[in-house]
């Protein structure tokens, strides 16, 4: 299957119904920078409220993939 034709949609449904770990890996890949760019722009007003950005960028996996589920 071509993950790359597919929507974001389409591949969120495939990980949440289907536990599609390829479809996920598609995901991760578009969303990567999008994660990052936040994670840097947020990164001084976190660190105020004592959560540390490396702990942050460390869990991105599973920070998206929570976010893939409770979409």
């Amino acid at each position: 299957m071509d993950y790359s034709k597919k929507t974001d949609l389409d591949l969120i449904a495939l990980v949440k119904n289907n536990a599609d770990s390829e479809a996920f890996l598609e995901i991760l890949k578009r969303v990567e920078k999008l994660f990052y760019n936040v994670c840097h722009k947020y990164g001084i007003p976190l660190k105020s409220h004592g959560i540390d950005l490396n702990d942050i960028l460390s869990e991105r996996d599973s920070i998206i993939f929570y976010c893939v589920n409770n979409f």
